[in-house]
C-alpha cells in the first residue's frame, strides 16, 4: 500500500511534466493504464487467494503486465535521454548564438570608438597640423599665407599660438614690403644721382 502511494506519486509528478515529445506522452500514457491495470489485477489476485480460488492464470497476467511495464519505462528513460540531449544541444546553441551576439557588440562598441578618438584627435591635432603647414611655407619664403581664424576659447594653447602665428606671418608680410619699398625708393635715388 505505502510502494503504491508512492508510485503513484512518482507517475503524478512525471505527468506534470512539460514535454511536446510525442513519444515521451505516449509511454508515460503506457505506464498510467498498465499501473492501474496492475493495481487492479493485484487486489483481484489478494481477493482470488482469501477465497481459496484459483488464481495462476490472473497472476501470470500480472507478471506480463509487469514486464510491459518495464518495457515501457525502459522506452520512457530513452526519449526522456534523447529529449534532454536536444533541449541540451537547444541550449548550447542558444549560448553560442549570444555569445556570437555579445562579441559583434563589443567590436562594434570598440569600432565607434576608435573612430570617436580619431574624429577628436583630428580636432585637436588638426590646428596644430595647419600651423605647421603653414609655419613651413613661410619657411620657404611664400609670404601669401591666410590668417588662420582664431575661436575665441580663453586659456586655449591652441588659440594663443594661432594668434601669435597670424600676428608673426603679418610682421614678417610688413617688414618684407617696407623693405622692398626702400628698396625701389633707393633704387630711384640712385638713379637720379646717377643722372645729375
Amino acid at each position: 500500500q505505502n510502494s503504491q502511494k508512492k508510485i503513484n506519486l512518482l507517475l503524478q509528478q512525471m505527468n506534470l511534466e512539460p514535454t511536446t515529445n510525442q513519444e515521451v506522452k505516449f509511454q508515460m500514457r503506457a505506464i498510467n493504464n498498465s499501473f492501474e491495470y496492475y493495481v487492479k489485477k493485484t487486489q483481484e489476485i489478494i481477493n482470488l487467494y482469501w477465497e481459496g480460488l484459483p488464481y495462476f492464470s490472473e497472476r501470470y497476467k500480472l507478471q506480463r503486465t509487469l514486464f510491459y511495464i518495464e518495457q515501457y519505462v525502459n522506452i520512457l528513460q530513452n526519449a526522456l535521454f534523447d529529449e534532454s540531449q536536444q533541449n541540451f544541444a537547444k541550449t548550447v546553441a542558444e549560448f553560442d548564438f549570444v555569445r556570437v551576439m555579445i562579441f559583434i557588440f563589443i567590436i562594434i562598441v570598440t569600432m565607434i570608438i576608435i573612430r570617436l578618438i580619431v574624429v577628436f584627435a583630428n580636432k585637436f591635432t588638426s590646428p596644430i597640423r595647419r600651423l605647421a603647414d603653414l609655419s613651413t611655407k613661410i619657411a620657404s619664403g611664400d609670404l601669401d599665407v591666410p590668417i588662420i581664424p582664431v575661436p575665441i576659447r580663453y586659456g586655449d594653447e591652441i588659440c594663443v599660438l594661432s594668434d601669435a602665428f597670424n600676428k608673426m606671418s603679418k610682421s614678417i608680410k610688413n617688414m618684407v614690403d617696407n623693405l622692398q619699398q626702400k628698396s625701389v625708393l633707393e633704387k630711384k635715388l640712385h638713379e637720379e644721382e646717377l643722372a645729375k
